[in-house]
């Protein structure tokens, strides 16, 4: 039976001399002697595995209400970067395959619905730490704050479906919409640095392609009167529409699918091939060191993108939705599916993420305060802007 193992040291000596070999093996005998001191039980191997066995110590676990101030925390120092400990290049987790085969399983089979239930977050937080079970804490929060948007703009769309292309698709006067002709401007002189003349240029093409958006809809709403005019309207929402879904299926295709690509494909390499052959000799005593090794090629798992994604999905729903009412429905839906492949990324795609202590999302709340203050704004002016 495997061992159970909560954190593994990865020591890389690269010795090329012997007095680089005995630098090397020095401080190793000293990294194991510091997590021994320390009250942990620490082993080491080939590829450098330390077993670490501790209480966990989250919010609702911990023994004082108030963190110490960092000058008064005992602190060994080993960490990645340090110049006490050169050769450590990286300190992780090891993933408990058990934990997330059941997991997995749940989610896919049992947990069916849009939410996720308290114990299951309890579950998350024991496992993989407060910041990644308040991410999904946020994420199920948001996914049901979507039915409602999700219901008015499904009525919406299914009104503007029946309503108002027989209404309107013959009078031209009662679709024709304002033209934007005059826009106020501003110069004024601020010192730039080098990437000033990008951001300008950038500047220059978004207000090109706003003037060209304007542009086609005058001409199809005011001098084109041919073939399929009440349908080429809609070529505006039709770009939009593909833009976002796009968006998603591109970033679940790289979250889920090119991890699996890239993975077979670096087994076809003559170097790993010859790994893999090696592997299969390897007995059942050190199949903890291989599963360490393995998981220790996988990329660092970060929280940054996940939320980068959620944000940007409230602002497309938020401050566009009222050009195709059919977003909050989709983000729904991609939601349901995002809880299930992040939690399949999460355990199979990237390193066991380390626990840390939050009780906030941080700077994403101020971010979705001010992308609902513009959509107020936005959808105000949309509405203005495009009124029968």
């Amino acid at each position: 039976m495997t061992p159970r193992v909560d954190l593994a040291i990865i020591f890389r000596s690269g010795a090329k001399s012997k007095a680089e070999a005995i630098d090397a093996a020095s401080e190793y005998k000293r990294l194991l002697t510091t997590l021994t001191d320390g009250g942990l039980k620490a082993v080491g191997k080939k590829e450098q595995l330390a077993e670490h066995e501790r209480r966990t110590d989250f919010v609702y676990g911990v023994a004082r209400a108030k963190v110490l101030p960092i000058q008064y925390r005992q602190s060994w120092g080993v960490a990645p970067g340090s110049p006490h400990w050169s050769r450590i290049q990286s300190i992780m987790a090891l993933q408990d395959r058990d934990f997330n085969h059941t997991w997995l399983s749940n989610w896919t089979r049992k947990q069916v619905g849009f939410s996720i239930p308290d114990v299951e977050l309890d579950k998350i937080r024991d496992n993989f730490g407060e910041s990644l079970a308040l991410y999904f804490s946020f994420l199920s929060f948001y996914t049901r704050a979507l039915f409602v948007p999700a219901t008015l703009g499904l009525i919406a769309w299914r009104e503007e479906s029946s309503l108002s292309l027989p209404r309107f698709k013959n009078n031209p006067k009662i679709i024709s919409r304002p033209i934007l002709t005059h826009f106020s401007l501003v110069e004024t002189r601020i010192p730039y640095g080098t990437f000033g003349s990008v951001i300008s240029l950038f500047g220059v093409l978004l207000g090109g392609l706003l003037t060209a958006i304007f542009l086609f809809e005058a001409f199809v709403t005011q001098l084109y009167d041919g073939p399929g005019k009440s349908y080429i309207g809609f070529i505006p929402t039709i770009i939009f529409v593909t833009v976002i879904l796009e968006s998603w299926t591109i970033n679940f295709f790289l979250e889920t699918g090119l991890p699996f690509i890239l993975r077979e494909w670096l087994k076809l390499a003559p170097a790993e091939a010859s790994t893999i052959k090696e592997q299969r000799k390897v007995g059942r005593r050190d199949q903890l060191v291989e599963h360490a090794r393995e998981e220790s090629m996988l990329p660092e798992y970060t929280l940054f993108s996940d939320y980068a994604e959620m944000v940007t999905q409230f602002g497309y729903i938020v401050i566009w939705s009222a050009a195709w009412p059919l977003a909050p429905l989709m983000a729904l839906l991609n939601n349901w599916l995002e809880l299930r492949s992040d939690a399949f990324k999460i355990t199979s795609h990237g390193r066991r993420p380390l626990p840390q202590r939050v009780d906030t999302i941080g700077p994403w709340l101020e971010a979705l305060g001010f992308i609902t203050w513009v959509g107020a704004l936005t959808n105000a002016a949309l509405v203005y802007l495009f009124r029968p």
